[in-house]
């Protein structure tokens, strides 16, 4: 990958893909107006990327303008390249590809501005190379967790709160929340399998278990629905 040489383009300009490979650089014409506009406008032209690293930071932070925000997204093009490709790298066969990992990492920025503090001495390319790293690394093993457990390990392994995380992301009203999340203890608390409960490969439930299940739901939705009733408690 070409290295970006000028004040200009480190903090307007953007990484382009060709068949998943580094192809070039891309100009965003508004972000190369502004930091001409500033350039032209200080006492010092020629001064150092720290200083515009710290500018637009203290900008962000001051009025968390998306201006601000877009330089420091430019700037941090090539960390965040870097990143991707050594993470991608380690994890061998993924169906992930190196501009995959870039989009996952760089989608993180907000992640990276809000951790980031200038003052404890760590450059911010540093800081961002670590939060790409570790945010594509999540994902990837997360992904690879569940193409290779079933559904079952994975409902056994899952915490309430991710689960509940997961659901109200599908734009389900809290009161269907509430009856998956009970049905999710019900089935936590019957089904327990002769494998250990850290196998990714659990077979489902038999028939008696499902039978169960459904029992042991219907009594608890019931006593739920009295006063004073206290919902299952998980495992």
């Amino acid at each position: 990958m070409r290295p970006r040489q000028n004040i200009i383009d480190l903090f307007s300009t953007f990484i382009q893909f060709n068949a998943d490979r580094f192809s070039g650089w891309v100009t965003e014409p508004k972000l190369r107006r502004s930091m001409q506009n500033c350039l032209n406008g200080s006492q010092h032209p020629q001064v150092s990327e720290n200083f515009w690293i710290l500018c637009w930071y203290k900008y962000w932070q001051s009025q968390s303008n998306n201006l601000s925000k877009s330089h420091l997204t430019a700037y941090l093009q090539e960390p965040c390249y870097w990143a991707a490709e050594k993470t991608s790298r380690s994890f061998g066969s993924t169906q992930y590809k190196l501009s995959d990992c870039f989009q996952i990492a760089i989608a993180n920025i907000d992640t990276v501005l809000k951790g980031y503090n200038p003052e404890q001495g760590f450059p911010l390319k540093n800081y961002a190379s670590a939060i790409f790293s570790s945010t594509i690394r999540n994902l990837l093993r997360d992904r690879l967790e569940v193409n290779i457990s079933t559904t079952w390990s994975l409902l056994r392994r899952i915490s309430q709160k991710r689960l509940v995380e997961s659901l109200q992301q599908t734009g389900l009203s809290e009161e269907k929340i509430a009856t998956y999340v009970l049905a999710w203890k019900c089935f936590k608390n019957l089904y327990s399998p002769e494998q250990a409960t850290g196998t990714r490969k659990l077979p489902a439930p038999d028939k008696a278990t499902w039978e169960a299940i459904a029992n042991y739901y219907n009594q608890q939705r019931i006593a739920q629905l009295q006063p004073g009733a206290s919902e299952v408690n998980p495992e």
